[in-house]
């Protein structure tokens, strides 16, 4: 199995936070791997979803900041059997 393939067979998951300011250069340099990401945005309150939704990433979001805990829990519970990657 090479690495490429194993790469497509986990999805990283990534607990954010108002992360305006690094966030768009931290996508583009994931979108040249072969990873798949899923971001959960744990109640942002500044331009972080705005960035998501430009940069087109699978993500799911909350309004109300709980945690990175919570944020990761939340994306086992999107991501568990429910995402077609």
């Amino acid at each position: 199995m090479s690495c490429d393939d194993m790469k497509s067979k986990f999805i990283i998951l990534i607990p954010i936070y108002n992360e305006e300011k690094h966030l768009g250069k931290f996508i583009k340099e994931l979108k040249k791997t072969a990873y798949n990401t899923f971001f959960v945005d744990d109640g942002s309150g500044n331009g972080t979803l705005k960035i998501l939704k430009k940069l087109g990433v699978k993500y799911t979001t909350y309004s109300k900041n709980m945690g990175k805990g919570h944020a990761i829990k939340v994306g086992v519970f999107e991501l568990n059997g429910s995402y077609d990657y």
